[in-house]
């Protein structure tokens, strides 16, 4: 974890939510730094699988049919 406030971080994602999301690393920021440069290859893989998968995540963690919060 980068311990940086998320109003430093600026995302790209592409598409709805689920295993058709496209992360775009390249155009994510922390504090205007490529994402890249803060954290090995393999720390920002398992970010991307969290991302497509938090819809689902935050549906069962609400029990509710909806991902709005995702």
């Amino acid at each position: 974890a980068l311990s940086v406030s998320v109003q430093n971080v600026q995302g790209f994602v592409l598409g709805g939510h689920g295993d058709a999301m496209v992360p775009v690393p390249r155009y994510t920021t922390v504090a205007g730094i490529p994402v890249g440069e803060l954290m090995p290859k393999e720390q920002l893989d398992q970010i991307i699988t969290r991302t497509r998968s938090g819809g689902a995540e935050i549906v069962n963690l609400l029990k509710a049919g909806s991902a709005y919060y995702a």
